[in-house]
């Protein structure tokens, strides 16, 4: 079998942990999670995903196509909520955003998220990731060869939620402080990827919102 032959030849199995872990660094959607049904049960429209916008081509050479009508539709939505215009939230009540966990906890699938007292949304997919840990700020910084973790997820949460808010996600029936993030990971500055970290150790008045 495949399998068999890539261990003889000195690959080393890592499992789905390890697949989870860059998926959501990479802020990437897994079908069942980001794709597919939300917990609720209700359809998660395409453009719900962001990144979906630049997958998908309008051009007037395709012609029409099943669909093609309602994803302009949230396309049109989704240009607008990031303008902070909500005319069209109807359409894209909710958006799958980064969110960095600042207190103790893994959020996991299916984790309620709170904005204050109101349900906003969803965990989708959520893991500890490992890292090395940076010494240093911005283009100056450097790895050293200290391990640390951190943990982040994805969430389906109402759309007229920017970045730097804070939200709340419910882990193990208490409520861990949270936030909104552009992004888990960049990779502007070679020669590596510089992961984007939320302190742990922050009490909510220091977090943002």
């Amino acid at each position: 079998m495949l399998w068999d032959r890539l261990v003889a030849r000195g690959a080393t199995p890592v499992g789905l942990g390890a697949r989870d872990t860059l998926r959501l660094e990479a802020g990437l959607p897994l079908y069942g999670h980001e794709l597919g049904e939300d917990p609720e049960g209700n359809e998660i429209p395409m453009m719900a995903f962001p990144l979906v916008k630049s997958a998908v081509s309008f051009s007037p050479l395709k012609g029409e196509f099943v669909g093609r009508a309602v994803l302009v539709r949230q396309f049109d939505a989704l240009a607008k909520i990031i303008a902070r215009d909500y005319s069209m939230i109807a359409d894209l009540p909710r958006l799958i955003q980064p969110i960095a966990v600042a207190g103790r906890g893994i959020a996991r699938a299916g984790a309620r998220v709170f904005k204050g007292d109101k349900h906003v949304g969803y965990v989708t997919s959520g893991t500890m990731v490992p890292m090395w840990a940076i010494d240093g700020e911005g283009l100056a910084s450097v790895q050293t060869d200290q391990q640390e973790l951190r943990s982040i997820c994805l969430a389906y949460i109402d759309s007229d939620i920017v970045e730097e808010e804070k939200v709340i996600i419910e882990i193990r029936g208490k409520a861990v402080d949270a936030v909104v993030v552009p992004f888990h990971l960049r990779s502007d500055a070679p020669p590596y990827a510089r992961p984007i970290v939320f302190d742990h150790e922050l009490q909510a008045e220091e977090l943002p919102g």
